[in-house]
């Protein structure tokens, strides 16, 4: 069965077999995706049109639904296991500490994070990909998240992940 994260939602078993992407040099690998979502921002219609592209896709709900081994711990199988996470909790209560905790554990960063415009503003400002956020650490979705800002922000992150592993940075 797929490997859940540590909040997964009830039956979220997402990622059959399909047209899918592969990694290079892992035939039948399709890219494994983790989408931190609270409940009110529909995770489900969100991972249908992550998996739409032919990714796995895994969901957790954040700290708010089950509490998050991530933050407390610095463990968590769904960020371990994914190639790239993608961070909506921006507006949740401990969204920044996971997307702290996850920043800390990804090496190298494959990270895509939702912000609004006025957050974006605020960061460009003061020279941050989103507030307090390096632009090396993360690619940033600007609100409203559609599924071109979406599914472009996942490859960019992809590519920048490449990029790290390939100069060693």
């Amino acid at each position: 069965p797929p490997r859940q994260g540590h909040a997964p939602r009830p039956g979220d078993r997402r990622g059959t077999p399909g047209g899918a992407e592969e990694r290079p040099g892992q035939a039948g690998h399709r890219i494994r995706v983790a989408l931190e979502c609270g409940a009110d921002a529909t995770p489900s219609v969100i991972a249908d049109v992550i998996e739409q592209e032919g990714y796995d896709v895994r969901t957790c709900g954040g700290p708010e639904e089950e509490g998050c081994s991530l933050v407390d711990h610095g463990v968590c199988e769904l960020v371990e296991g994914a190639d790239v996470v993608v961070n909506m909790l921006r507006d949740h209560e401990g969204g920044r500490e996971v997307l702290d905790s996850t920043l800390a554990l990804r090496r190298p960063p494959a990270v895509v994070v939702e912000q609004s415009s006025d957050q974006l503003r605020s960061a460009e400002s003061a020279g941050a990909a989103a507030p307090g956020i390096d632009a090396n650490r993360a690619v940033v979705a600007q609100t409203p998240v559609t599924r071109d800002k979406l599914v472009g922000a996942i490859q960019a992150a992809l590519d920048q992940r490449d990029t790290v592993t390939s100069t060693g940075g």
